[in-house]
């Protein structure tokens, strides 16, 4: 038995103080303030926060076929660097994409040994058949992730508005999500394409071709179909308030969507793109400053559901200075980021309240890949997947502490208060505030059926 006394405990429903009690995987108890636990080892948790480990549900290992970038044992350790106890993993950048019962296997025959962390799986959508989606679905993923525009990958098409009805049919039928990159291919194509022909490779060339119309027109299509078919939709990247407002009106009239940003669209405009417009280009890009204040005003408004990293590192070359615009890469390095910098920003410095930190970070990302109430919150029966914050702490991500395989981020050398003192994953410590501990095949893939 493990004891963690003395502590803030903070979920979805609140904070109070308290302790765990904690038997082998699986929490057993939430015992009182002031009282004593039966336990063979007891932690005193000093008034720290005591929070259900962040689930991160967009996250890109690489893993198998591009590792030169990323592989599940260093981004498992990045992320429980960063708190987060559970990810799942996007099928696209990896070689093959598990869009199919036998690239699903395959995949899972490459990580299952590799992860430091529980994980899940997204299913890939590239407009195949519905067997496809059912060999998937028979295999565990959560839902299926699919790509209204160019995804950059030639082995990842983006579907077409009849293929992705056909898909959220299928999906509403399983109960499972379809995941959306929301932006028109039309516009961004011929933007991009117009561009190009004439040599117009600058910052604004680009900002103006996937500008905020490319995006709100495409998450306007993606719920009209989710209303029609009655489908979880699910938008990812959202980069613009008027994305989030459009979200938040469809829940009212009856749709079943749920929307997610990242601390890039929080913490970057495309402003701070000048003289460095590579290192943060991701896609969606970056928006004008006013649409920065609008995210937050949303965040804190409940109309934004799930905070997560879009973790998508490179190799140093393909963010290179000399790479133009359209050829560089469009992902940034956050993993290790994102539950430190939102609760410094968000918490500490704009008055976030813990319980919807931790919807943010845990409960809504469990409930939308299936893992709620295993996972994202501290009742008695769920894993004991824990994230400890000391408040008072301060931290400052430099090369030697950044866990990631590669160590190109726009995060490095940022700083802010309310570190990770400590991972913990079904009851084992993964990373002490200083080192990762969790060995590769620690973690357990949660297959949802």
């Amino acid at each position: 038995m493990l004891f963690l006394r003395n502590a803030r405990l903070v979920d979805e429903s609140g904070v109070r103080n308290g302790g765990l009690l904690i038997e082998g995987e699986t929490i057993v108890a939430i015992v009182p303030d002031g009282e004593r636990a039966d336990a063979d080892v007891v932690v005193d948790c000093r008034g720290r926060y005591v929070l259900p480990g962040g689930i991160d549900v967009h996250v890109h290992a690489n893993h198998p076929g591009n590792t030169g970038r990323e592989d599940f044992a260093s981004l498992t350790a990045a992320a429980a660097a960063g708190g987060v106890t559970c990810v799942v993993d996007m099928p696209i950048d990896t070689v093959p994409p598990p869009v199919d019962g036998a690239s699903l296997a395959a995949k899972l025959r490459a990580i299952e040994t590799e992860s430091r962390i529980d994980f899940a799986l997204w299913g890939g959508y590239i407009g195949g058949s519905c067997e496809d989606m059912a060999e998937l679905d028979r295999g565990g993923v959560a839902g299926f992730k699919t790509f209204m525009v160019d995804s950059g990958d030639d082995i990842f098409p983006p579907v077409s508005h009849d293929a992705l009805r056909r898909a959220m049919a299928v999906a509403a039928d399983m109960g499972k999500p379809i995941l959306v990159h929301a932006e028109d291919q039309g516009l961004a194509s011929a933007g991009e394409g117009e561009c190009r022909r004439y040599g117009r490779n600058g910052l604004a060339d680009f900002l103006v071709a996937r500008s905020d119309v490319v995006e709100n027109l495409a998450v306007a299509d993606a719920l009209r179909l989710a209303g029609e078919t009655g489908c979880r939709v699910h938008i990812c990247h959202a980069s613009t308030p008027a994305a989030v407002r459009r979200g938040a009106a469809a829940r009212r009239r009856g749709v079943n969507s749920t929307a997610e940003t990242y601390m890039h669209y929080l913490m970057f405009s495309a402003d701070d793109m000048r003289g460095q417009p590579n290192l943060l280009k991701c896609l969606p890009p970056l928006r004008a400053t006013s649409s920065v204040e609008g995210l937050w005003t949303a965040l804190m408004a409940g109309d934004i559901d799930i905070i997560a990293s879009d973790h998508s590192p490179c190799e140093p070359w393909e963010k290179a200075e000399d790479k133009d615009i359209w050829t560089a890469w469009g992902g940034i390095n956050g993993v290790q980021a994102t539950l430190p910098l939102l609760y410094s920003e968000g918490v500490a410095k704009r008055g976030l309240p813990l319980d919807k930190f931790t919807n943010l970070t845990a409960a809504n990302p469990a409930r939308l890949a299936g893992l709620y109430p295993r996972k994202g919150t501290l009742q008695v029966g769920s894993d004991a997947d824990i994230v400890m914050i000391d408040p008072d702490e301060e931290w400052r991500w430099t090369r030697d502490n950044w866990f990631s395989k590669q160590s190109l981020s726009p995060y490095i050398g940022m700083s802010g208060r309310g570190a990770v003192a400590m991972t913990m994953v079904r009851g084992i410590v993964v990373y002490d505030g200083r080192e990762v501990l969790s060995i590769p095949g620690l973690g357990r893939f949660y297959a949802i059926v």
